[in-house]
């Protein structure tokens, strides 16, 4: 004999007390289309935690909203987050047919994110701890809900990187990538030119490629919006490539073309136009104009009805809701707040072992004749170091001419005091300065070799030369990135965080090799650099 059962049975779910735990769907399931009592009790615990993470690193989140304020370059990351959050929201039919499931393995990232932010900020590198903040965000709803859900709204977390403002650094790239391209532009028109660094002459007159005409503004919006619209026009994975690329090349491709055209206008209207504020205008309807073509190239790649609907497969009808038992979320957010604050904990421990240097010292340094000391120092040379411990000038002069040596010392580096910092400045205000041409050195100092940076800028006053160089962790270099990894190594290991900067100056008299010539004779001349700092440092300890 066959038993059978109503149709109304058979839809009946399982309602046993013994058969509503984790794993299976139960009683804590809301009706059809509403959201389960595990929906709520996962989405309150992820609220807190990222509320809870926000609120732990606050000068992290803080600091990028300064940038996104002040900075038209990421005055669009204000739009990130509610952008994400409507993505998200489209996709709200297809979140209430799943049930959140924590995923444990998600604690690896999101631990490794909290030490990733100890790394930035040990090493004073903002933008790390901006980005670790965000994965460490991102790990949290991935630990929380898991991945049955997260695969449903990956890009709109995924677009969440796009609120870290980042992309700055390449603006010298391409300030020179856009004076390459300008210059045959204007050979092809007839019209000679001569570049020097970053500096355009033609017959009429002459053009700095600043930074505002370095396009990075426009690539990193247009990026941005690259990805977004990708996403929302196209199915296709290709198409997205293809769109994110096009985001990518047409602006550097626009900017070099506005550029020649900037130069264009105030060349043959005899600097009537295109010149001040001008061009900025122009630049801002030149590529409005760009990016309204470049969605026009997406609209046309479009099939028909692509992108009407979300790319993320909808649940299946037949797929049971697994439902989390509140202890597994507790345990989970329990554990994900312990891994968010490892990174703050360790850097607590090593804040508990500096002291603070004195200042009364001067770490000063002597020469060995024919270079003796010079009264006074040179006016027009005053390097930017903002945050150090204390500054220290002292001239010399010998039989091939006078050198100035400055000193910043850091008796600990962190954010807005370190030797490696875009606010520091070898030669001081840039309205003064302007820098011709950069490089490298290889000089003797202390019984070894160094390489050392080599700036060369011109003034009102004339031209001058300024090598530096760093000491991090009792150790020399003049590479940023090597100082930034000495830095952190001192810090975390050896919990060392004194550091300092050496600069030498001299004018450009009669050559570049004259002056080259000097500052390596006085380097020659100076008793060892790094046992003056060592010594200096000894005393303010003691």
């Amino acid at each position: 004999m066959v038993a059978t059962v109503s149709d109304e049975t058979a839809r009946r779910p399982l309602s046993h007390e013994g058969q509503a735990g984790e794993g299976q769907a139960g009683e804590g399931q809301a009706g059809e289309g509403g959201w389960s009592r595990a929906w709520v009790l996962a989405g309150l615990s992820l609220l807190i935690g990222l509320a809870g993470l926000v609120g732990l690193h606050w000068n992290t989140a803080t600091e990028a909203v300064r940038i996104w304020n002040e900075s038209e370059t990421f005055n669009h990351c204000f739009l990130i987050f509610p952008i994400s959050a409507y993505l998200i929201w489209r996709r709200a039919d297809r979140l209430k047919a799943l049930e959140p499931s924590p995923w444990l393995p998600a604690l690896v990232p999101l631990l490794g994110g909290s030490l990733l932010w100890l790394v930035g900020n040990t090493a004073g590198v903002l933008v790390v701890e901006q980005i670790a903040l965000i994965a460490m965000a991102q790990s949290m709803v991935l630990t929380l809900l898991g991945w049955q859900v997260v695969r449903v709204i990956l890009f709109p977390l995924f677009f969440w990187v796009f609120a870290i403002p980042i992309g700055t650094e390449l603006i010298p790239f391409f300030q020179h990538v856009t004076a390459q391209f300008v210059v045959p532009m204007l050979r092809a028109t007839g019209i000679p030119v001569y570049l020097e660094g970053l500096y355009l002459y033609i017959p009429s007159g002459s053009f700095e490629v600043a930074e505002a005409c370095s396009g990075v503004r426009y690539l990193i919006s247009s990026i941005t919006l690259g990805f977004l619209a990708g996403y929302v026009l196209f199915d296709s994975p290709w198409k997205r490539a293809v769109f994110v690329v096009l985001s990518f090349v047409v602006p550097i491709v626009a900017n070099g073309f506005r550029a020649y055209g900037i130069v264009m206008i105030a060349h043959l209207s005899d600097y009537e136009y295109a010149i001040g504020a001008d061009h900025l205008v122009y630049g801002w309807i030149f590529f409005s104009f760009v990016t309204f073509c470049l969605l026009g190239i997406g609209l046309a790649m479009r099939g028909k009805d692509e992108g009407m609907e979300d790319a993320a497969p909808a649940p299946s009808a037949a797929m049971p809701r697994l439902a989390a038992a509140p202890r597994r979320i507790g345990l989970a957010f329990l554990l994900a707040g312990a891994a968010a604050t490892a990174g703050l904990l360790y850097k607590g421990y090593l804040e508990s072992g500096i002291a603070e240097a004195s200042a009364a010292a001067r770490p000063a340094l002597r020469a060995e004749a024919p270079w003796t000391p010079a009264a006074g120092h040179a006016a027009d040379w005053q390097p930017h170091f903002p945050g150090a411990t204390l500054e220290h000038r002292q001239g010399f002069r010998g039989p091939l001419g006078r050198v100035d040596l400055y000193t910043a010392f850091y008796a600990y580096q962190r954010q807005g005091a370190e030797v490696v910092n875009a606010m520091n400045r070898p030669f001081g205000q840039d309205a003064i300065w302007r820098g011709m041409s950069s490089g490298r050195q290889v000089v003797q100092l202390d019984g070894g070799d160094l390489e050392v940076r080599q700036l060369v800028a011109r003034s009102t006053e004339g031209e001058r030369m300024v090598w530096y160089w760093f000491w991090v962790d009792r150790q020399f270099t003049a590479n940023r990135y090597l100082a930034k990894l000495l830095e952190l190594k001192g810090k975390l290991l050896n919990q060392r965080g004194e550091a300092a900067v050496v600069a030498i100056s001299t004018e450009i008299d009669l050559s570049p090799a004259d002056a080259v010539e000097r500052l390596k004779d006085f380097l020659g001349q100076v008793e060892p650099i790094d046992g003056a700092l060592t010594a200096y440092l000894a005393e303010t300890d003691g």
